[in-house]
């Protein structure tokens, strides 16, 4: 992957992957899966290091549950009220496998077991 020079373009990157990647996880492409995974991750790590989480926000009412759920995750560190309605919302719909993934990020998040893609890959501490 070439790298990321603007917010503009982790932004696009980021809604673009995300949906790639949930898509990819309801019909089992594991290899689709992985390669948007690590993009999303890309784009987030850059957000972070640029202190522009906060660009994620719009994100939660994205019509794409796969971009919903994505930014969610993440603005679980910053913004947690609306980021866990989000989540709740994703897992009591009708999203598949996307259900799952929603419920067990915030069960994960309440046994105080969540991490950030800024601490475990890069080994940083909370």
């Amino acid at each position: 992957m070439k790298k990321i020079t603007s917010n503009d373009e982790a932004l696009k990157l980021f809604e673009e992957s995300s949906i790639k990647h949930s898509e990819a996880s309801e019909t089992g492409e594991y290899k689709k899966c992985n390669k948007n995974h690590d993009i999303i991750i890309a784009c987030i790590l850059y957000l972070y290091d640029s202190q522009q989480l906060k660009l994620l926000e719009p994100f939660l009412e994205h019509p794409h549950v796969g971009v919903r759920l994505w930014a969610a995750f993440v603005l679980l560190s910053i913004e947690r009220e609306k980021a866990e309605e989000v989540l709740r919302d994703i897992q009591n719909g009708p999203y598949g496998i996307l259900r799952g993934n929603a419920l067990y990020t915030l069960k994960e998040l309440e046994k105080g077991n969540l991490k950030f893609p800024w601490q475990w890959a890069r080994k940083e501490k909370k």
